[in-house]
């Protein structure tokens, strides 16, 4: 993971964003659909924390984001608003102003791969690779399964098995 987060060319308004979904997928195990669907208004960046819209049963649950997730997410922010239109609210946005796509995040995951030497995985391993590190650092299994949004520990444990 760590020469994955370091793909992305920060320099460029691109790049930044790439960084910043990379941080927020590994950060914090949002599933793909619910990064897509993340608002502005999700994010509380001086509470450090990220409300996310479950992608499977429609409630939400509230993230912390980490120190070194705000801090990409405070700069992409400033990026971001050169592209915005004035009354779009997706958190993530395309080079011309509109809300990125599934198919442009699973591109960029392969591409970004690619670059750092590893073998093409889905925004799916990176969320699994977020549980597993938990786990590995002592993280209880209750709580993996909080901020998976399992609603059945059996998710989470299956989850957490060796492919």
């Amino acid at each position: 993971m760590s020469k994955l987060l370091l793909t992305p060319n920060v320099k460029v308004r691109a790049g930044l964003r790439n960084r910043a979904i990379l941080e927020l997928l590994y950060g914090t195990g949002v599933r793909l659909g619910e990064c897509l669907a993340l608002k502005l208004e999700h994010l509380d960046l001086p509470a450090s924390q990220l409300q996310v819209v479950d992608g499977k049963g429609g409630t939400s649950r509230n993230l912390p984001l980490g120190s070194r997730l705000k801090q990409i997410l405070k700069r992409y922010l400033k990026a971001r608003a050169k592209v915005a239109p004035e009354n779009e609210q997706a958190l993530f946005l395309t080079r011309t102003g509109k809300p990125i796509t599934a198919g442009s995040i699973a591109q960029m995951l392969r591409r970004n791969a690619q670059i750092a030497g590893l073998k093409p995985f889905s925004s799916h391993a990176v969320r699994r690779g977020f549980a597993t590190h938990l786990l590995e650092n002592g993280a209880d299994i209750k709580v993996i399964q909080a901020l998976l949004g399992h609603k059945h520990l059996d998710s989470t444990q299956f989850y957490l098995q060796p492919d």
